[in-house]
């Protein structure tokens, strides 16, 4: 739904501004876009007989698509208005780009070429061409550089060093988006912000050079046999939440936390020279 919004709002700024995109974002207009997109997205990608299974997914996801887009689609157009960025691409594939994310190793005279996968929700750019990273979230999300030294956080970075390798292109910064709808225990004022690294404090691409690097490292590791399990010195909990080598490296939840005085002193290193 929100590719098929920002793809209209692309025509329609050939012709209007986007203040005037804005002003015509009444409630009345963006509820009737929220049920036509979502009909179209019925059509195209998901069914053949919208039609037939329209109540069925009027119920669920149906309605819940369109309550979000209903919040989400003039956040966005006012995200493009302050920001100047705006969607570019949506679920680019780092498998497919011209160039892509390969680690190769050796070990014990066999070679080892590690091809990487993976989907990035969405691809700003602004006039300039500098793009920003989009990954989704239904939960609260934020970057933490202390889990990138760890290598626990750099999906992002990831992507970010994979579009970099592109010509022509240059990442100007990756982050969060919020896409749970506001109840009592969630902050309605942070709804669809773009959560993102600090480009005034820290310099991203050391960042991105540092999770290439925990990349490589890993690779080399698995191909010599030594892939195992190694501890996050922040927030290591939720890391091994999605470790599938979870309870086998005999760590203990009531274990305390690893040293963190290092990972503080790598971040630093990140930091932008003079006055920030």
């Amino acid at each position: 739904m929100f590719e098929f919004a920002m793809s209209d709002v692309k025509d329609e700024l050939a012709s209007k501004s986007i203040d005037d995109v804005i002003a015509e974002a009444v409630p009345d207009a963006v509820q009737k876009k929220a049920d036509d997109y979502f009909r179209k997205a019925l059509g195209d990608f998901q069914i053949k007989n919208p039609d037939k299974y329209t109540p069925r997914y009027e119920v669920y996801p149906g309605i819940k698509a369109k309550r979000i887009f209903v919040k989400a689609y003039p956040a966005m157009l006012d995200y493009y208005k302050t920001s100047g960025y705006r969607p570019d691409g949506f679920e680019v594939k780092i498998q497919k780009l011209p160039n892509k994310v390969e680690v190769k190793t050796g070990a014990n005279g066999l070679e080892f070429n590690f091809l990487f996968k993976g989907s990035v929700d969405r691809v700003d750019r602004n006039e300039e061409g500098l793009i920003r990273i989009v990954d989704y979230k239904t939960y609260a999300k934020t970057i933490d550089l202390k889990q990138a030294v760890d290598g626990v956080q750099i999906q992002l970075f990831t992507y970010a060093y994979g579009l970099e390798q592109q010509p022509g292109n240059r990442v100007d910064n990756v982050g969060y988006i919020g896409t749970l709808l506001p109840t009592k225990k969630t902050n309605k004022t942070a709804l669809f912000d773009y959560l993102s690294a600090d480009t005034a404090k820290y310099d991203i691409g050391l960042v991105v050079e540092h999770s290439h690097k925990c990349l490589t490292e890993a690779c080399e590791n698995i191909s010599a046999g030594k892939g195992t399990a190694t501890l996050s010195s922040t927030l290591y909990d939720k890391a091994c939440t999605f470790c599938s080598l979870k309870g086998s490296c005999g760590r203990l939840p009531n274990q305390p936390k690893p040293d963190t005085s290092y990972a503080k002193a790598v971040v630093d290193t990140w930091k932008n020279q003079g006055d920030t």
